[in-house]
């Protein structure tokens, strides 16, 4: 009787196969959250391919009940893979990267998605012109593969002091009209606008300048 094979680890499995058992309740999220964070842990050492991390807010993450994940999951779907596969010899463009994935995780109420690489790690005023564009279709993170690259990703992702005040100024307009629609300066200030706000005060607060 032939005997059946061992399952492969998680961190050799393709992320539509992660996907696919997540869906399924064969596994859950934080398993797979853990099996990489321990493969990066073990391995960073001697690689050092790993500039910055963000572990501790990693597994709460992949604590957000099934269904939002599930929900996210099959918003993005094989499209939003597809989306985000770089064009042969270059970058994803922003235009085409991961639409249902970042429509699925502001609907399942999670971090949006990172954006791709830039593999031509010598022009950095394509990355920031690339990144900017991706930070206006909603991403809040961008991967890189060149030290040279972080710091104008975190350049672009890091709002001004202009950025904070004038968010600060429309959070106080809102609240201070009861929670409702209300004008400030000429401009009409409503829920979204607020929601916009509030993630330009978290952005800040993440990077350490507010």
């Amino acid at each position: 009787m032939a005997l059946a094979a061992p399952p492969r680890p998680l961190t050799e499995r393709s992320a539509q196969e992660l996907a696919a058992a997540i869906r399924a309740g064969e596994l859950r999220s934080r398993e797979v959250v853990e099996a990489h964070l321990d493969l990066i842990e073990r391995r960073n050492g001697r690689l050092n391919a790993l500039v910055a991390d963000r572990f501790p807010a990693a597994l709460p993450e992949a604590d957000a009940p099934t269904h939002e994940i599930v929900a996210l999951l099959r918003t993005a779907g094989a499209a939003g893979a597809r989306r985000l596969r770089p064009p042969r010899g270059g970058t994803a463009t922003p235009r085409a990267a991961g639409g249902p994935r970042r429509a699925g995780a502001a609907a399942a109420g999670l971090v949006a998605p990172t954006g791709p690489v830039a593999t031509d790690y010598r022009d950095l005023d394509a990355l920031r012109t690339s990144t900017r564009l991706l930070m206006r279709q909603g991403f809040r993170a961008r991967s890189a593969i060149h030290p040279a690259q972080v710091a104008v990703i975190n350049e672009v992702l890091t709002p001004s002091d202009d950025e904070v005040t004038r968010a600060r100024e429309q959070i106080a307009a809102f609240e201070a009209a009861g929670g409702g629609p209300t004008g400030d300066d000429g401009t009409m200030v409503d829920a979204a606008t607020v929601r916009v706000a509030r993630d330009v005060l978290a952005r800040a607060g993440a990077a350490g300048v507010v």
